[in-house]
């Protein structure tokens, strides 16, 4: 094949190394690289290196530093961070990303508030009696707020399992779909808060029932 107009000799395939862009990764001995990259053979982008076991990673940092004072040194977790980062907030694919969660959030607000609020106008007569009985307001609330948490648990858990199987199902396209045990939590919490919160709607109509209403009818 060729890389950037030079002959280039395949001689294996790796798996699970994927590249985020449409471009893929290429494995070469430091000279071919060079070679293949145009580069000259004092120049390089960076450098990964490898510590002995037991060996102080901050320590061998600062060390680095200090010899290489125009080098930017960085440890594996630093630099997983920054290039995360950087795809999140600096290029187009982040900024579709943080816009598409928003909006999701968003539009989720709305149709939970919208379920819970038909929900309880359609049971207005039983808060007005409820009222009408004396329940106190922390009742009201109690139901209207088991409400909202029946909600996220029925809509929320099974959109995270379906979350499950597409990034397994990733695992053999081009990019991986990661969605770690935390996250899923995360998720659920998020949905938790989400209907909770819309759930304010429904509680002010319930609290704003007459209880007289009960004996008009």
């Amino acid at each position: 094949m060729e890389i950037n107009n030079r002959r280039a000799l395949v001689v294996g395939f790796t798996q699970g190394i994927r590249s985020f862009t449409t471009s893929p990764w290429v494995f070469a001995s430091t000279r071919n690289a060079q070679r293949l990259s145009g580069f000259a053979e004092d120049q390089t982008n960076y450098v990964i290196g490898r510590l002995r076991p037991g060996a102080d990673q901050q320590r061998v940092r600062d060390d680095l530093v200090r010899t290489l004072p125009r080098t930017d040194v960085y440890l594996s977790e630093t630099f997983a961070a920054r290039t995360r980062d950087y795809w999140m907030f600096t290029t187009g694919a982040g900024a579709s990303v943080l816009v598409s969660a928003v909006l999701g959030l968003l539009v989720g607000v709305v149709i939970v508030a919208q379920v819970l609020y038909a929900t309880t106008v359609d049971h207005l007569p039983e808060f007005g009696t409820l009222r009408a009985m004396g329940a106190p307001r922390a009742f009201i609330y109690k139901v209207i707020m088991g409400q909202a948490v029946i909600s996220a648990t029925l809509g929320g858990l099974p959109g995270i399992a379906l979350s499950l199987l597409f990034a397994r199902g990733s695992e053999a396209g081009a990019a991986v779909i990661l969605v770690p045990p935390g996250l899923a939590v995360a998720l659920y919490g998020v949905t938790l808060v989400m209907c909770v919160l819309a759930s304010v709607v429904s509680i002010r109509k319930a609290m704003s029932i007459d209880p007289a209403m009960v004996f008009q009818r």
